[in-house]
């Protein structure tokens, strides 16, 4: 028999040339994978629009706080807003406040945990002032201009009698085991906009917490939630402006230390109707806006969105006695007061001291 035929050895390329090639796709593979984690810290700033203002986020990222990209951060900041907004708008045709409103069914109707915990809290405020703070008031913001009718005369008292009528924090009921909520007379509906701006900013907020950041700053519409420290090493900064039409004309100046603030006033938001100035604002009490010397009223509180609804309660409750309160409920509050020469004048709670920062 012939002896087997014994090949020669192929070249050493053959098997080099095949493993860098593998070699190389699991590099490719691994790359994608895993970001690219600087060993810096970096300034991330997100910004958009959104519940019919604009917002602004700032992280400060440490290096390997946190797994997720800049890219997927936007992402969720975007989607924690916009959640907010699908639930608790007010113009769009299918959010869940809408569909409430829409329905004349008194029977009690489930709603998320987020649009339960907002109408919680406003009720919650609303008894603490005597209904002055008032989430359905939407009809009355209407009748005074501020819906999408255009008026061209004030209501009159007996229209005021009438929408008031079917108005009230007193007709509306909470289930807390089923997250229902029961109105009680068939038109009533809901606009929870003195609120939900502090509510997104929370749940922005506690989203980029759990995702493992430390330093950051979330503002949407004014209202701003800043935990740990900016990059220069200090507790984030905040301006309150002025109470007038310019922007960017500083009146103070607050350090935020792992808690927030938000700011309520008739100075941006109001018009000339009517032959005298409007105010938004609505007095839950009376159907009417409020006239008093209030010009501005800034909370501090660690929930964005309690210093959201308290920031319009004391508002409409007016100098005196919403100084009374903010002192009753152990707030940190500065009104800003237009005395009879067109100037403002400062009272501030003594919570709200420990707060300022020496202006330059």
């Amino acid at each position: 028999m012939a002896p087997p035929s014994i090949r020669p050895p192929k070249p050493i390329q053959y098997y080099i040339l095949p493993a860098i090639f593998i070699g190389f796709l699991f590099y490719l593979q691994f790359s994608r994978e895993t970001p690219q984690v600087s060993d810096q810290p970096q300034l991330l700033h997100f910004t958009g629009k959104a519940m019919g203002t604009g917002w602004s986020v700032k992280v400060y990222a440490q290096p390997n706080e946190s797994s997720i990209p800049p890219e997927q951060v936007d992402v969720r900041i975007r989607n924690e807003i916009e959640d907010v907004n699908q639930k608790m708008s007010t113009y769009l045709t299918d959010s869940e406040l809408i569909l409430f409103n829409k329905s004349s069914n008194t029977d009690p109707v489930t709603v998320s945990h987020k649009t339960f915990a907002v109408v919680k809290e406003a009720q919650r405020i609303s008894e603490h002032t005597d209904g002055a703070f008032d989430i359905t008031l939407r009809p009355l913001i209407s009748a005074w201009g501020f819906g999408s009718g255009q008026e061209e005369s004030p209501p009159k008292p007996e229209d005021i009698a009438l929408l008031m009528a079917n108005t009230g924090h007193t007709n509306i009921q909470l289930n807390e085991v089923d997250h229902t909520i029961t109105k009680t007379i068939p038109d009533l509906e809901l606009d929870v906009s003195a609120i939900a701006k502090g509510y997104a900013v929370d749940q922005v907020a506690d989203m980029l917490h759990e995702i493992g950041f430390r330093n950051y700053m979330v503002e949407v519409g004014g209202e701003t939630r800043a935990y740990g420290k900016n990059p220069k090493n200090e507790v984030w900064k905040i301006g309150i402006e002025r109470p007038d039409a310019a922007r960017g004309v500083l009146i103070e100046i607050i350090a935020l230390n792992n808690t927030s603030i938000a700011t309520s006033g008739d100075y941006r938001n109001y018009h000339e109707k009517f032959g005298k100035r409007i105010s938004h604002t609505i007095d839950g009490r009376t159907g009417y806006p409020i006239e008093h010397k209030l010009a501005s009223v800034s909370v501090i509180h660690p929930s964005n969105m309690t210093a959201d609804a308290w920031a319009t309660a004391i508002n409409v409750l007016g100098p005196e006695e919403g100084f009374e309160m903010a002192k009753q409920q152990n707030l940190a509050v500065m009104m800003l007061i237009r005395n009879d020469n067109g100037e403002f004048e400062r009272k501030t709670t003594d919570a709200f001291l420990a707060y300022q920062v020496k202006m330059d």
